[in-house]
């Protein structure tokens, strides 16, 4: 399934697709190709891709600064409380990102901070504070909403 989001493997089957749809005419190749990476380059513009489809990295030191081509966030407070410093919702536009915390002690929550003056549910911040909890954010390009 992280081949739908693989951009380099799209691009080529897309040219291939128009090269067939020019009849194989080899002469016809190079508008194909050109006509890929516009759609390709359109696609990008619009914040689809190219993002694998579960992107994800472990976390047990805090603060964390979340990459924007994070899809899940596995947080481990066994030895201190962590905060998640999301990246900012416009780089984020109509993504998700799963935070779960897989392990440590009730008090060691994770707390979810975002970028600058945004909001989580018009919160500054939200706690994830028992082991095997998970919160899926959505942003909006604007905002970060618990979905």
């Amino acid at each position: 399934m992280a081949d739908l989001f693989n951009f380099d493997r799209f691009q080529r089957a897309l040219q291939r697709g128009l090269a067939d749809a020019f009849g194989g005419n080899k002469s016809q190749k190079p508008l194909a190709e050109v006509l890929a990476e516009k759609i390709i380059a359109e696609l990008r513009a619009a914040g689809i891709g190219p993002y694998p489809l579960f992107e994800s990295v472990l976390v047990d030191a805090s603060p964390y600064t979340a990459d924007s081509a994070l899809s899940v966030i596995l947080v481990d407070t066994t030895a201190e409380a962590i905060t998640i410093n999301l990246p900012p919702a416009a780089d984020m536009v109509k993504r998700t990102l799963v935070i779960k915390k897989i392990a440590g002690p009730l008090p060691q929550a994770v707390i979810v901070v975002p970028d600058g003056s945004e909001t989580i549910d018009d919160q500054a911040s939200i706690s994830i504070p028992a082991a095997y909890t998970a919160r899926t954010l959505f942003s909006d390009g604007t905002a970060w909403w618990v979905i």
